[in-house]
């Protein structure tokens, strides 16, 4: 009995020391590592695992594991139906198997004994906290669930107030940006630098890599295009791959080791809107780049005005070692960690060259084709000159500007048209209002991850996308005043030379006038001496 009390003692004691610790911890992914930790310690586990569930609160997901291998833990996926962890979600009440033989976690995933308990506060379940021995003989007791629900209970609240603390770092966080936002959108009332700055802004503090924003026309149910802007890289085989037949200019470029000026390809209005660096330049330059006579890569310059091919040229010294440098982090390291000097590295080649966007294609010569592994640039179109798409086989796009609402969904079928077309995993598109009214829309591809953008995430674009339209909407009041002004100016020049001209007539008809009497005198004096002549 005595040792009895005294394991007691030393378990309460210890459960005393976690919860103190837990509360100490504000990192939510940290706190989470440590509760699972503390579980699998406490009463003496193989496994222990951490299940949260996603927003619709259909499935739980892995935060936190112990015991199981990353892999496994990836594919952890449990439905909050017709399961033991989804089971014990829904009705707020702990689940003990012990010896049973082996029981199902989830698919093709067995154990021993398992204990999972819920992550309560207030009433209301906030996830499930588990232990499982898949080895071991050994089968938890009544008292292990005792033990991991009262560990539970101080995760709930340590996990709850890191979660308060995370929202006021984000809400802050997000309020500087929108306040950097507004700055930077409003810090010039040209159109097409407002569209460059919010487009910028739309893809930093999203973390997006694609940024369209089109203007809507009703009366022709069509949608023009007025910017895009791609800071994109793709993981090795996930962008648009080609081999060098398909672009006969590339093929030009490559046999011939020189750069190769090309008309862009003709297209469809879908690809003219959402690749215009493809489909709608004025001109493409393909830089080759070679070693030892075998390729190594080709960079695609994309210009908006024509380029000078003795420009072009002149500057070709420069881009090559500009462009093997970006080349040697694209294949050295991981792209996803290097994206900012990626990025800087295609910036230095827009610079060098003149051109309004760049992409880089790597050669791989076991499948003998190209894979675009970087997109970089700007694109923003004047009236007149916009690539439109007629809305008639869209009903998604048209329901972001008839509805005025969101959609993340990247089954969507025309949108998952367009987000193949760049070759992303994750779109969210959002509508431009001006006054109430819808303007146009924006879309926002991810081309990394297969992403479900969050409500968050969605509320922050929504307020970037609203500061974005009234800086666009001030740019145009500028513009339409600056019109306006120079219409006036132009009034007012033609009014004063026709005043001038009127006030021209008026002397010349004076001074004929003036002329005129001392004529009609001599005239008449003239006819007097006359009359008087015998």
């Amino acid at each position: 009995m005595h040792d009895l009390l005294e394991q007691r003692l030393i378990e309460q004691q210890t459960l005393s020391a976690l919860a103190r610790m837990l509360s100490a911890v504000l990192d939510l992914d940290t706190l989470l590592g440590q509760i699972v930790d503390a579980a699998v310690r406490l009463c003496n586990a193989e496994e222990g695992l951490l299940l949260l569930p996603d927003e619709e609160a259909t499935a739980l997901y892995i935060r936190a594991v112990k015991g199981i291998d990353s892999e496994t833990a990836k594919k952890f996926r449990i439905k909050t139906q017709d399961t033991l962890a989804g089971n014990v979600f829904q009705t707020g009440q702990p689940v003990l198997v012990g010896d049973q033989g082996w029981q199902k976690v989830k698919t093709e995933y067995l154990v021993k004994s398992l204990l999972y308990v819920p992550l309560s506060l207030k009433g209301k379940t906030i996830g499930v906290l588990g232990l499982n021995n898949k080895h071991a003989d050994r089968t938890f007791t009544p008292h292990d669930s005792d033990l991991l629900q009262d560990l539970a209970a101080h995760a709930a609240i340590a996990i709850e107030n890191a979660r308060l603390y995370e929202d006021s770092v984000l809400h802050a966080r997000e309020l500087s940006f929108l306040a950097q936002a507004s700055e930077a959108a409003n810090s010039t009332l040209q159109i097409d630098e407002v569209l460059k700055i919010i487009m910028g802004q739309l893809l930093s503090t999203l973390d997006v890599a694609q940024c369209y924003v089109g203007e809507w026309h009703p009366d022709q149910e069509e949608l023009r295009t007025l910017a895009v802007s791609h800071r994109a890289v793709w993981q090795p085989g996930s962008g648009y791959s080609f081999v060098p037949g398909d672009v006969p200019a590339i093929e030009q470029a490559l046999s011939q080791q020189q750069m190769v000026i090309a008309l862009p390809p003709h297209s469809n209005d879908e690809a003219r809107i959402w690749l215009p660096h493809h489909y709608h330049a004025s001109r493409i330059v393909y830089l080759p780049l070679m070693a030892q006579d075998q390729p190594l890569g080709v960079v695609s310059f994309a210009y908006f005005t024509a380029p000078r091919q003795t420009d072009l040229q002149a500057v070709r010294g420069r881009l090559q070692p500009l462009a093997l440098d970006t080349v040697v982090t694209l294949t050295g390291s991981d792209v996803v960690r290097q994206q900012k000097t990626l990025f800087r590295g295609a910036q230095r080649l827009l610079d060098a060259s003149g051109a309004g966007w760049c992409e880089i294609a790597l050669w791989n010569p076991t499948q003998q084709r190209f894979n675009t592994m970087l997109s970089y640039g700007t694109g923003t179109w004047s009236e007149g000159l916009q690539p439109g798409l007629a809305l008639g086989q869209s009903p998604h796009l048209r329901r972001i500007l008839t509805e005025q609402t969101s959609i993340t969904s990247s089954l969507a079928g025309d949108l998952h048209h367009l987000m193949e077309m760049g070759y992303g995993k994750g779109v969210l598109g959002l509508p431009l209002l001006i006054k109430g009214k819808t303007a146009g829309l924006v879309l926002l591809t991810d081309t990394l991850h297969k992403r479900r953008f969050s409500r968050r995430e969605i509320k922050l674009a929504h307020a970037l996308v609203l500061q974005a339209a009234n800086a666009l909407s001030n740019a145009r009041l500028y513009r339409d005043l600056q019109n306006s002004l120079d219409e006036l100016h132009d009034a007012q020049a033609r009014l004063i030379q026709a005043a001038r001209m009127s006030a021209m007539g008026e002397l010349a008809a004076a001074v004929a006038h003036q002329i005129n009497n001392p004529l009609t005198t001599v005239l008449g004096d003239t006819e007097l001496v006359l009359s008087d002549m015998p």
